[in-house]
C-alpha cells in the first residue's frame, strides 16, 4: 500500500453590491466531498465576515486528508461546494 497526503482548498469571492452604505455579515457554508458523490460530505465549515458596502472578501477554507491505498479517499478526485447562508437585509419603511 501507499499513503497519500492531500490538501483541498476552496474559495469564493463575495461582493457586497449595496450602493447606499449598508454593510453587514455574510455567512458562507463550504462542503467537501468526493467528486460525483456530493451527498457524502467528509468535511464542512461555516465562515462569516463583515463586508462594507461596495467591498468584497475572499472566503477560503482548506482541509487536509490522509489515507492509505488506492481506494483511500485522498487518492480520489475531491471537490467542494459553497452556499451563501446569510446576506444582510435592508429594512425599508414606508
Amino acid at each position: 500500500g501507499f499513503c497519500i497526503d492531500k490538501t483541498i482548498t476552496c474559495s469564493a469571492i463575495i461582493k457586497n453590491l449595496d450602493g447606499e452604505g449598508i454593510g453587514g455579515i455574510f455567512k458562507i457554508f463550504f462542503e467537501f466531498f468526493e467528486e460525483g458523490d456530493s451527498n457524502n460530505v467528509f468535511y464542512s465549515k461555516l465562515l462569516e465576515s463583515f463586508i462594507e458596502a461596495g467591498d468584497q472578501n475572499t472566503f477560503e477554507e482548506s482541509y487536509n486528508i490522509q489515507s492509505q491505498g488506492e481506494e483511500g479517499i485522498a487518492n480520489k478526485d475531491l471537490n467542494c461546494f459553497y452556499s451563501i447562508v446569510t446576506v444582510p437585509q435592508k429594512e425599508i419603511c414606508s
